[in-house]
């Protein structure tokens, strides 16, 4: 009992012992383990990535995972394959679909759309890249949207849709515009405020129609329709106010661009604001940037209008004027043609007496132009002021009356003096002696050259002078008698013919 006694007090004690010697620091150095990388044996590149693919293609979530981002750096190799990249703010994932996975599903995904990838994730020891193997994919969201969209766009290019020689020219002054919008938007304001500012004389045909959701390409179908079957409308605006992507989505729908395009009328789009582009615009007529400008491009100012309307008249008083300093010089080129005094002075008179037509006539353009002016002003006054463009065509039809009637009695005058100048010439020449000459006669003087006209002058034996056409003779008078011999007939005998004065 002693011994067993004294064994167990000897174990409480190195167990007290072995308890103070843990609570004291130790002071002795701990053996440190060995190092994984020091005693690892080193692996080849190669033998790394494959070890790497290994345990890639062993894992359950890397054989078929499902990663959604942004394609980038697309690439078609001649083999048919396709490269690229998939990223998103922070990372990117080289990407792979080889020409039998890509064949299955058509067109590859390009740059930029937003994609969603199923497949599994490889290694490839001789690109040292980790890479997704592509099996299938699918656009996401927005991104197939947008393809869907451009799909669209580039059937109804080739279509010849948006071709600019199908386009149609606005009308100048438009007198009735169709308006396909929103009554209830702000647009619709917007478009009228503009249109009183601008034109008050233009009537607006608005047909209320949904602009959003999915009954809204049907309501503006019919609406475009309807106006296109009014002849009194003359332009359409198709409209609405700013909003998203998805609010302008009706726009971009093919029946609604197919309609538009096929319109009898000019169609201007007015829709959202500045960079919101639809296919809509595209197939219309013009493009305005928002709904305020598309009254400001279908109608001009009235201001510009009456503008043109004196610039029209100016220029046909300029052509009057022109046209009668014209007829001035072709008169005074005639009048210096003519060597006779008397016609000189006639001619004269009648260029004092054109000189006078012409202060009058610029006295009634005058006359004329400020009674216009006149006329303008009172019209821009009114404020039932309606249809400027039957007042252009009055004062333009009122200008070409006026134009042609001072063109037509200068043409009458000039030719009533033609006619006096050759009667003149007439005159003048039946008075010429040399004419008398070549008919027959001739002219009898005394020896100092005094003509004779009466046998009073004569005395017998008295030397006289006959000068012929062409030449002159000297005779003697042989007798002298007052009676002068009959004509029987007017053609004179050959005797005659020979010596009148016998």
């Amino acid at each position: 009992m002693s011994l067993t006694n004294t064994k167990q007090d000897n174990r409480k004690k190195l167990q007290n012992l072995d308890l103070m010697q843990l609570s004291l620091p130790n002071l002795t150095p701990e053996p440190q383990p060995a190092n994984p990388i020091q005693t690892a044996k080193p692996l080849e590149v190669s033998k790394f990535f494959s070890q790497l693919n290994t345990m890639l293609t062993r894992t359950a979530w890397t054989k078929q995972i499902c990663i959604v981002g942004e394609v980038a750096s697309a690439k078609l190799t001649p083999g048919g394959h396709y490269f690229f990249n998939l990223k998103d703010d922070q990372c990117s994932l080289h990407c792979k679909i080889f020409s039998f996975s890509r064949q299955r599903y058509g067109a590859a995904p390009n740059n930029g759309e937003r994609i969603v990838a199923y497949g599994s994730i490889n290694s490839y020891g001789g690109y040292s890249e980790i890479c997704l193997k592509v099996s299938r994919y699918e656009r996401d969201g927005q991104g197939l949207l947008l393809f869907q969209l451009e799909q669209l766009k580039e059937k109804l290019r080739r279509e010849h849709l948006f071709d600019d020689d199908r386009k149609r020219p606005l009308p100048k002054f438009p007198r009735v515009i169709g308006l396909v919008t929103s009554d209830s938007g702000m647009a619709f304001g917007d478009i009228v405020k503009r249109f009183r500012e601008r034109a008050p004389h233009v009537r607006l045909w608005l047909v209320p129609a949904l602009v959003q959701g999915a009954s809204a390409p049907a309501s503006m179908i019919s609406a475009l329709h309807y106006l296109e079957s009014l002849e009194e409308v003359d332009a359409i605006i198709l409209g609405r106010g700013g909003g998203s992507s998805e609010d302008l989505m009706a726009f971009n729908d093919e029946r609604l661009v197919r309609a538009v395009a096929a319109c009898s009328k000019p169609i201007v789009t007015a829709i959202g604001h500045d960079g919101d582009n639809s296919l809509c615009d595209l197939a219309a007529d013009k493009i305005a940037s928002t709904p305020t400008n598309a009254a400001e491009v279908i109608v001009p100012l009235r201001d510009e209008l009456l503008k043109e309307v004196r610039s029209q008249y100016s220029h046909a008083l300029m052509r009057m004027q022109i046209f009668l300093q014209f007829q001035r010089q072709k008169v005074e080129a005639l009048s210096q043609r003519c060597q006779l005094s008397k016609p000189q002075q006639r001619i004269e008179h009648n260029i004092l007496y054109l000189d006078t037509l012409r202060t009058q006539l610029a006295q009634i353009g005058q006359n004329l132009s400020k009674r216009q002016h006149h006329e303008l002003e009172l019209v821009r006054a009114k404020a039932g002021w309606r249809k400027p463009a039957e007042l252009i065509d009055r004062y333009r039809q009122e200008v070409a009356n006026w134009q042609k009637r001072y063109e037509e009695g200068l043409i009458d005058r000039i030719y009533v003096y033609r006619i006096i100048l050759e009667n003149i010439r007439t005159r003048i020449r039946s008075l010429d002696p040399h004419l008398a000459l070549q008919r027959g006669y001739s002219i009898v003087s005394d020896s100092q050259g005094r003509p004779i006209v009466s046998i009073n002058e004569l005395t017998k034996g008295q030397s006289i002078r006959f000068c012929l056409q062409d030449g002159q003779a000297i005779a003697r008078v042989e007798d002298v008698s007052p009676a002068l011999p009959t004509r029987t007939q007017e053609t004179p005998s050959a005797n005659d013919q020979e010596n009148p004065q016998a």
